[in-house]
């Protein structure tokens, strides 16, 4: 008997041995056997090589069989058994075996097998990749690396539960995948069981990025410079000059070169000239007065100095290269004492590299002075004539107001004024006299009133006299 419960290899004597043994017992009229065989079995678990496969019990091992006519087709199972059997998934799966002897007489017994699988056995693919951002793009559109053709069973005698495995990443297809490394996780899985595998992508950036210079640049009115380069990247690029815009440029011809990289630092490159051709220094001076005026008491003045903070700018981007220098001459020397007169200003500025000379024309003379008459107070007419005495080097206007000629409606005083001027005075003279007048009057009451008061007291003593001597 093999381990599936038949009978194997027995000789045909043996067989036949039996079958006579059988007919002469039916012949002999004896009572058939009726009691059925007595069998025990035990739970099993599936062979690792089937994992989801039932080969049957092995007899005297997983099952016993005892019966006086024992059939010798053994055991039978209510499944199917073998490689290309009844599929058993994971878990217990209850099974019942039956057992008849020749005369029929059947026996059961009920046991379990148990696949112990939990995951599906297959071998993960390799989902480790790298790949390119998409042409022109900064990221990397998800496409999964594998299908359920490159899924390989790790136990070759495991049967798919459905028709076939089915292979589902984890990320949505199409999914944009910025430059760096991301996960990718595959769920692989037949109708029962299933496998995580992971992985990881690589997106890399292999697009360099594109740079384009300036045309040459030429200024002739400044030595600070500014430009900038168009760049295009599917991911961005950082952009760095040498020299940096707004840098003060020597004269003459510098080359600047423009280099653009990206975060994969793929990088490109150009260059331009820029070309100063100043001639002099951009600045002039303006004199903050063309005139200056002595007062007659002075025969001399000093003029201020000239600092660079006296210069302007004739472009307020210029930065000077070094320290600026201010040289004056007046009239061809440095003494800057003037007196009355005319000065030509020759200003030589100069800062180490380009230099400048202006000339402006400084004229000194003496401030004109005005000589006033005294106060005039006129009583028989309105129209007042005067005029004031004035000298100056080469003459000098004289304005009134109001004027000194004219009748008493334009040039003279109203009448307004005149009567203002006249009845006031009066009225002050009449008040002091009336002032005066009273306190006269006030004093001699004060003086008459005392008279009588000592003459009162003067009659009574003498009535008191006159009294005494009676």
């Amino acid at each position: 008997m093999d381990g599936s419960g038949r009978w194997c290899g027995m000789p045909a004597w043996l067989f036949t041995v039996a079958l006579m043994a059988f007919t002469v017992h039916i012949a002999q009229g004896e009572d058939p056997d009726t009691t059925p065989p007595n069998v025990t079995c035990t739970d099993v678990t599936t062979r690792p090589f089937l994992p989801n496969s039932f080969l049957g019990l092995n007899a005297g091992v997983e099952y016993t069989y005892e019966d006086s006519n024992p059939d010798p087709s053994g055991v039978t199972y209510n499944v199917t058994k073998g490689p290309s059997g009844d599929l058993f998934p994971p878990g217990r799966t209850p099974v019942t075996m039956y057992a008849v002897d020749i005369f029929d007489n059947e026996a059961t017994c009920l046991f379990y097998v148990e696949n112990t699988l939990t995951e599906l056995p297959v071998n993960c693919p390799d989902l480790n990749r790298t790949v390119a951002t998409d042409m022109g793009l900064p990221t990397y559109s998800y496409t999964p690396s594998i299908e359920a053709s490159d899924v390989t069973k790790s136990t070759s005698g495991y049967r798919y539960h459905g028709d076939a495995v089915s292979v589902d990443p984890t990320t949505a297809i199409g999914s944009k995948l910025d430059v760096g490394t991301h996960l990718d996780t595959v769920l692989i899985s037949d109708e029962v069981l299933s496998k995580t595998c992971i992985g990881y992508i690589v997106v890399q950036d292999i697009e360099k990025p594109n740079v384009t210079c300036p045309a040459d640049i030429t200024e002739s009115s400044t030595n600070v410079i500014q430009y900038s380069a168009n760049v295009s990247d599917n991911v961005g690029a950082s952009v760095t000059y040498s020299p940096e815009p707004g840098s003060r440029f020597n004269p003459g011809v510098t080359a600047v070169s423009v280099v653009a990289r990206d975060q994969a630092g793929l990088n490109d490159t150009c260059s331009f000239v820029v070309q100063v051709s100043i001639s002099e220094l951009p600045v002039e001076y303006i004199p903050p007065q063309e005139t200056i005026q002595l007062d007659s008491a002075d025969a001399t003045c000093q003029y201020p100095p000239i600092t660079k903070d006296d210069l302007t700018l004739m472009d307020s981007t210029y930065q000077f290269y070094g320290d600026v220098t201010v040289a004056v001459l007046f009239n061809g020397t440095e003494n800057n004492t003037l007196s009355l007169g005319t000065y030509i200003l020759t200003i030589f500025i100069d800062d180490t590299v380009f230099n400048k000379t202006c000339l402006t024309v400084i004229q000194v003379e003496e401030r004109p002075s005005t000589n006033g008459r005294s106060d005039i107070t006129e009583s028989s007419t309105n129209v007042i004539q005067y005029s004031a005495n004035v000298s100056d080097n080469v003459g000098a206007p004289v304005t009134y107001a109001p004027e000194p000629r004219g009748d008493s409606k334009s040039s003279g005083f109203s009448t307004a004024e005149l009567a203002v001027s006249v009845i006031v005075p009066c009225a002050v003279v009449l008040l002091v006299v009336f002032v005066i007048g009273f306190s006269v009057y006030y004093y001699k009451k004060s003086k008459e009133r005392r008279k009588i008061k000592v003459s009162r007291t003067d009659g009574k003593q003498s009535s008191s006299t006159k009294t005494s001597d009676v």
